[in-house]
């Protein structure tokens, strides 16, 4: 039992919220540490934060790692695993929250969210579900079946390191056998453990963090910032687990905008630009229209697959970047199939299950590093070889994780900086989840029509996909949907 001020236990409960959302958005589990820099402490939590900080250090509510002065990494924390066992409380506290970012796209995110009412005793339903299904494990595989110097990033329980560390799936192999456990592979992350063990624990973090993702709804407990890594608006709204969407009630049913194929549809945008040639050292080509004429010289800057009498394309004869299969690639991922293209060629299961797989393998492959060559990956080559020998080249040329950065800015740039600052000046109500966009209902041909209107000029080919939130919701019918 600790002994807290008011003031100190609103920084107290600030703390410890910080901590369990930026785990949340990161998918880490309760043993996981998150490294949180003393400046942004003393920004989010205000003045003398250390006090309080020192008091749930000493009272074995939270714990840290050391600072290192050599590799200039700051501390890191998490909240004591013992703590995080057992039965999910839910816990009510007012005062000192986080505060919102001033921008205007962030203030009209706060007030659409502050209009949602959530539907807990639906949410608990689907997450009871959800966990004794266990579709969780969908994502999870024991052991991958990967090359021996594969080199992965493992999380650092049940290893000798105190952070994250890369070497060669063998070199992990040998630690995972010599304490009897399973190299595990969730999503994109990587650890080391008894797969039953690691299953009650994932369970358990499923739990703690879709309760505090719905309940910060029912507390009323918004946030909306502009992240400064890849420009996204994070907020409340935008890291709620999809799962329990339906679950936030508003006066007219809800329906989602999505840019299907979104990431891959920026890609092709991308190459279509040619600033692949530039960061490749490659000669601009003339373009041709389909008589066969030249029209422009070295200039040139824009590159369309698109056939059209009246649009110029390059001159796939010679251009090394726009190959068949690349060209391939940009098409259907424009047509918004590719994720069913790759379920198919991979003979993945029917349905949306098939479809999610597709898509989880084919996000692996875009934001994993260049030096990552899973099973997956080399299958992969066989259908697109110079699409991916272009991702791997862009990795090459800047850090790994910079060619998925540079995808969330160009998405942040359309969807925040140009849709939604629109549907805002329009007096439109609505927010962004990253690549789609939330509105209810009556407003749906108005928030369409500017999304397409932006869409048509960003990206020039595309396909919107328009679902509800709640898909079973009885008011649809009445609505014309």
């Amino acid at each position: 039992m600790l002994t807290l001020s008011t003031s100190q236990r609103d920084k107290a409960f600030k703390i410890i919220s910080i901590i369990m959302a930026d785990k949340r958005k990161q998918r880490l589990l309760p043993e996981d540490y998150i490294h949180i820099p003393s400046t942004f402490w003393s920004v989010a939590v205000g003045r003398r934060y250390d006090r309080v900080l020192k008091i749930l250090l000493h009272g074995g509510i939270i714990q840290n790692t050391t600072y290192s002065w050599k590799d200039g990494i700051c501390r890191a924390f998490r909240i004591a695993p013992a703590l995080m066992e057992g039965s999910v409380s839910k816990i009510v506290f007012e005062g000192g929250r986080q505060k919102s970012s001033s921008l205007p796209e962030c203030r009209s995110t706060v007030r659409f969210m502050r209009l949602l009412k959530p539907d807990i005793r639906k949410a608990k339903k689907l997450i009871t579900h959800y966990i004794q299904s266990k579709e969780y494990q969908r994502d999870i595989t024991i052991n991958p079946n990967l090359p021996d110097s594969q080199p992965i990033r493992v999380h650092p329980h049940n290893t000798p390191f105190a952070e994250p560390k890369i070497y060669s799936i063998r070199f992990w192999r040998n630690i995972a056998l010599a304490q009897g456990m399973s190299i595990i592979r969730d999503k994109t992350d990587y650890y080391i453990d008894y797969p039953e063990r690691y299953f009650s624990k994932k369970e358990l973090n499923i739990r703690i963090s879709y309760y505090d993702a719905i309940y910060r709804f029912q507390n009323r407990e918004f946030t909306a910032s502009r992240n400064a890594t890849n420009e996204r608006l994070d907020s409340n709204l935008s890291s709620f687990p999809s799962l329990l969407l339906g679950c936030l009630r508003y006066d007219e049913p809800l329906v989602s905008i999505d840019l299907s194929n979104s990431q891959f549809v920026m890609f092709s945008k991308i190459i279509e630009s040619g600033f692949l040639h530039h960061i490749f050292n490659i000669s601009q080509l003339p373009a041709i229209n389909n008589n066969n004429h030249i029209v422009s010289g070295d200039n040139i800057r824009s590159y369309n697959t698109t056939r059209n009498d009246t649009e110029l394309v390059v001159n796939e004869r010679q251009d090394p970047i726009l190959t068949g299969d690349v060209i391939e690639f940009i098409e259907v991922a424009k047509s918004g199939q590719l994720y069913e293209k790759i379920q198919k060629h991979f003979e993945l299961p029917d349905g949306d299950a098939g479809r999610k797989e597709a898509k989880g393998l084919m996000f692996q492959v875009c934001f994993s590093a260049r030096r990552d060559n899973r099973a997956f990956k080399k299958k992969l080559k066989e259908l697109y070889p110079n699409v991916i020998s272009i991702m791997d080249r862009v990795k090459a040329r800047y850090r790994d994780n910079d060619f998925a950065i540079l995808l969330q800015k160009m998405e942040s740039n359309i969807f925040i900086d140009k849709i939604k600052k629109e549907l805002d000046h329009r007096g439109l109500l609505t927010a962004t989840k990253h690549d789609s966009v939330i509105c209810p209902l009556s407003q749906l041909p108005q928030v369409k029509k500017i999304v397409r209107e932006i869409l048509d000029k960003e990206l020039g080919e595309y396909q919107l996909k328009t679902e509800p939130l709640e898909p079973n919701d009885t008011r649809l019918n009445k609505l014309g949907m």
